[in-house]
């Protein structure tokens, strides 16, 4: 047999493929097909977790533009009580902020506005109330039929802490009936880990008016 006729013998033999060789095969296409699976879902992961991130950051900056225009207009406004002594309107809570603010109406005169900030905890939103202060009432009964913006954060957790007072420190919660804090600072967490380091939002408040 010359040459040629090995060449077309070893081309077209009709033995096939021995065992050994099809399971050759069928491993690396195996571990071919499993490099590529990994691969696509590094890339999905690492996707979703940069479209999470985007929406995370425009979510904060959704939240500065709204809420640093109220905050940022929050007043030290006295109050008369029945005994006669001068407080101020603000309360602060982990979860729920009281304050006066004043906005300018369209015939350029100072309107002031009675705000509630609270959290919707099993909807990860805040809850923005917001009416016109009537300084003849010295309870907050207003806020009951006040009108509510719903501003989505869709975090599972937010806290609010307050800076200021003697120590210059921040606090779960401010009462200071004098003074209004000088830093609000939200911390909003994705998911239950208390590891993970918070989006953090501070807002610098209003004018500090003597009582």
């Amino acid at each position: 047999m010359n040459n040629k006729d090995q060449a077309r013998s070893f081309f077209f033999s009709n033995k096939g493929m021995t065992t050994l060789e099809l399971l050759i095969s069928l491993s690396l296409l195996g571990l071919v097909l499993m490099v590529i699976s990994g691969g696509l879902r590094f890339g999905g992961a690492v996707w979703q977790r940069g479209t999470i991130e985007h929406q995370q950051v425009s979510t904060l900056f959704s939240l500065q533009s709204h809420l640093g225009s109220r905050l940022s207009s929050a007043l030290a406004y006295p109050l008369k009580t029945r005994s006669g002594a001068k407080k101020i309107i603000f309360s602060g809570y982990p979860d729920r902020v009281v304050f006066i603010g004043s906005a300018v109406a369209a015939d350029k005169k100072s309107i002031l506005y009675l705000h509630e900030l609270t959290l919707d905890k099993s909807k990860g939103n805040l809850r923005l109330k917001t009416t016109p202060f009537d300084p003849g009432k010295t309870d907050l009964s207003s806020l009951s039929k006040a009108e509510t913006s719903i501003l989505p954060a869709k975090y599972d957790q937010i806290r609010i802490s307050y800076y200021g007072g003697d120590e210059n420190s921040w606090n779960t919660s401010w009462l200071n009936k004098q003074e209004l804090p000088k830093l609000i600072k939200l911390e909003m967490i994705s998911g239950k880990d208390p590891a993970v380091d918070p989006h953090e939002l501070i807002i610098e408040l209003g004018k500090q008016t003597g009582l």
